[in-house]
């Protein structure tokens, strides 16, 4: 609430973009920012197509690729 107006517009803005511009993988449902709907992962070519990695929460994802040891 201390917050100044300029500071909470954007923050307004910022939310409506998120909303209009991130979507869900229409491979995987990890989320994705891409026109085409499928997220960096699935779109990989370097990726090994025949594995999968379920994982519970999506931050669980970004430390996984974050180490960069599963393809």
């Amino acid at each position: 609430m201390n917050a100044n107006k300029n500071y909470i517009e954007n923050f307004r803005n910022d939310l409506i973009n998120i909303k209009e511009k991130v979507n869900f993988c229409e491979n995987c449902h990890s989320l994705t920012d891409s026109n085409k709907k499928i997220c960096n992962i699935c779109i990989d070519e370097k990726r090994n197509k025949n594995i999968i990695c379920v994982v519970e929460e999506y931050l669980d994802l970004l430390t996984i690729e974050n180490s960069g040891v599963y393809k």
